[in-house]
């Protein structure tokens, strides 16, 4: 399969819940397209592609008034009314519009529903597609499938699309997945919990009754010292010390140092480094892990993913353990960590 033709398969990615969507936002509303430029010409393209009705193409620039961008005359921002027009901003000046369009006491607008179709995301998966094909093929169950087709419609689509038909709490260890059920009860070996914040994801191996029952050491390694202490004291708390090894350092491809923000209150910055900061260690699986079994390897550590499976290269090729990494941080490792 050519490029071209999983763009078109791209491009039917839920087109009924696209068109529900826009019907549910501009119900009994003239739908305008506020920006001439390179941002309001892409989505126009898209909105036309998907038969959705647009009505006008709005700036605030006069000298495009009256120009032509696709089949529609560049109109001025005075032919809006209050409650007749729903306006999808497509400017990089997005937050300069949004004031322009509540003083005008306009509030029916969205500023982000086709952002990423101003940035290189629809490129780069189009580009990729042979990879993402092959990623396809290597895929051990439909849901898997599924899962990734729906992905591709959240990183083109952004907040039109969810995934919440597929979330579950238990993300690293689910159920409903025979064939992983089936491996995770063949588990031997220690669980590595990367990214393991205040212990959510702990809680979770401690928890589960296939990897509860197993006799074996849980790694959480976690750089925030703010998370960390968290993590160390639900470990105290639930009397899980015999079980479980907390340790505050940054998984890489070697042996290093760095410093991050720990001023996040949802999870680490590890994956944008500072030279002012909290210094932290970075240490290698292969390494610090070189003389345990390991068995199951969870990553969730904002985008340093590669380089911490690379400094474990040794470690998965002696135990093939199985993996639960997230590849939603960067783009590429959506189908460059698989495959």
């Amino acid at each position: 399969m050519r490029p071209q033709e999983l763009q078109k398969i791209i491009d039917t990615l839920n087109l009924s819940e696209l068109k529900d969507s826009f019907k549910n936002k501009i119900a009994g509303k003239k739908l305008a397209i506020f920006g001439a430029g390179e941002a309001g010409r892409k989505l126009i393209n898209v909105l036309v592609k998907k038969k959705i009705d647009i009505d006008a193409v709005i700036s605030s620039d006069n000298k495009q008034w009256n120009k032509k961008i696709e089949d529609f005359i560049v109109s001025s921002p005075d032919i809006l009314s209050k409650d007749e027009w729903f306006v999808i901003i497509a400017s990089l000046f997005w937050k300069e519009i949004e004031s322009k369009l509540i003083k005008r006491g306009i509030n029916n607008f969205c500023s982000h529903y086709f952002q990423d179709l101003v940035s290189t995301k629809f490129d780069e998966i189009i580009k990729a597609s042979e990879k993402i094909l092959e990623l396809i093929e290597i895929m051990a169950d439909i849901k898997s499938i599924e899962v990734l087709r729906e992905l591709l419609s959240v990183l083109i689509y952004e907040d039109v699309f969810s995934l919440s038909n597929y979330f579950t709490e238990q993300q690293y260890l689910p159920d409903d997945i025979p064939e992983l059920t089936n491996a995770l009860q063949k588990i031997d070996g220690d669980i590595v919990d990367a990214g393991a914040w205040d212990g959510d994801t702990l809680e979770l191996f401690i928890n589960n009754p296939i990897t509860s029952t197993k006799n074996q050491i849980i790694w959480s390694f976690e750089p925030g010292p703010t998370a960390f202490d968290k993590l160390c004291q639900r470990i105290k708390v639930s009397k899980w010390e015999d079980k479980c090894r907390a340790i505050r350092a940054c998984l890489g491809k070697e042996k290093n140092e760095l410093h991050f923000d720990d001023s996040c209150q949802k999870g680490s910055s590890m994956y944008y480094p500072y030279k002012q900061g909290i210094k932290t260690d970075v240490i290698a699986l292969d390494e610090f892990l070189s003389d345990r079994k390991i068995g199951f390897i969870k990553m969730d550590i904002e985008g340093a993913e590669m380089d911490a499976l690379r400094g474990a290269r040794k470690l998965i090729t002696k135990n093939k353990p199985i993996l639960a990494i997230c590849v939603y941080h960067n783009l590429k490792d959506l189908w460059e960590i698989p495959l």
